[in-house]
């Protein structure tokens, strides 16, 4: 589906220990998903995948867990199999990123979808101890 300028897409990515990848932001210090806002006729994943990759240099497939609507837009969630160093492609607006645990990231000063993730949706994952398995996944819309 084509993205709506209005809206961040970004992604939730969860290792196998349940550590959450996160990015801080340059302007804001504040702590988020990684996650931005779509080039024009950009689809919805794509634009996700090219904020991951810019803000934390991962690159992930097209097959996601799930999506979750948060405050100010739309995330894929991504079970990933390590938690490799990362290292931003765009430096400009990523001063640090990290690994985190749920308890880490509820001490730390972050952004409105954060914060609407921890409120309603940690416990639906089960992320406290390990990711929920069998992983479905879905393949991109075209």
């Amino acid at each position: 589906m084509i993205a709506n300028p209005n809206l961040v897409y970004g992604t939730i990515v969860i290792s196998p220990s349940s550590k959450i990848l996160v990015v801080q932001g340059r302007y804001t210090g504040k702590w988020s998903f990684p996650k931005g806002h779509s080039y024009p006729n950009e689809l919805e994943l794509d634009c996700a995948l090219r904020e991951t990759y810019e803000e934390t240099g991962i690159q992930l497939s097209d097959m996601y867990q799930r999506t979750l609507h948060l405050a100010t837009g739309d995330y894929f969630v991504y079970p990933y199999p390590c938690e490799e160093e990362c290292i931003p492609n765009d430096k400009s607006e990523i001063q640090d990123i990290r690994w985190v645990s749920l308890d880490q990231l509820r001490t730390m000063r972050v952004n409105v979808d954060i914060n609407t993730f921890l409120r309603k949706h940690t416990n639906s994952f089960g992320i406290k101890k390990q990711f929920p398995s069998p992983i479905k996944v879905y393949p991109k819309e075209d």
